[in-house]
């Protein structure tokens, strides 16, 4: 489910959140970021794209953003949704003729939802570990005023790792 809202306070969303925002917000963003499906800056900035987020990201006031999965309550006063329009999000997904999905397009569209996630999860990791792997050679490089700031870059994206490693064995295979 993917509620959409505008937010009217500031809120950061935490490593691991799946967000659908414009190409403009995502571009301004793109190193805290993970695509979901291909994209491109220079798209139109009407076009709605999801992307992880492999670190905390902070959105402002005043932005329109989409969020997938379960929300909290701060999340939802955020986005200016009632109940009722969580709980309508929450419901499940009908046929053309009000009759349940067929059972069968329902297990594609699950497994094809699988192997998306296990590829985001999978090119988070990959951006996650790079992202390591120069704070790491950042933190040897730093001289000693530098290195309080390097090590601080290291933890934040070296937890920005270990989540992105959680959420990949979370899939499995």
């Amino acid at each position: 489910m993917t509620l959409k809202g505008t937010l009217n306070t500031g809120l950061q969303f935490a490593a691991g959140s799946v967000l659908h925002l414009t190409a403009a917000q995502a571009s301004a963003r793109k190193h805290l970021l993970a695509p979901l499906t291909a994209w491109h800056k220079d798209q139109a900035d009407k076009a709605v794209l999801p992307f992880r987020a492999i670190d905390a990201v902070y959105f402002k006031a005043g932005e329109s953003i989409g969020v997938d999965g379960q929300i909290d309550r701060v999340v939802q006063n955020a986005l200016g949704l009632s109940d009722d329009d969580v709980a309508a999000a929450d419901k499940p997904v009908k046929g053309k003729r009000g009759k349940k999905a067929d059972p069968e397009a329902q297990a594609r569209a699950d497994a094809a939802a699988k192997f998306q996630a296990i590829r985001a999860a999978d090119l988070a990791l990959a951006t996650a570990q790079k992202a390591a792997d120069d704070a790491k050679a950042s933190l040897d490089a730093a001289d000693a005023d530098g290195k309080a700031a390097a090590q601080a870059h290291l933890d934040t994206t070296l937890a920005a790792l270990e989540a992105a490693q959680a959420e990949r064995t979370k899939l499995g295979d």
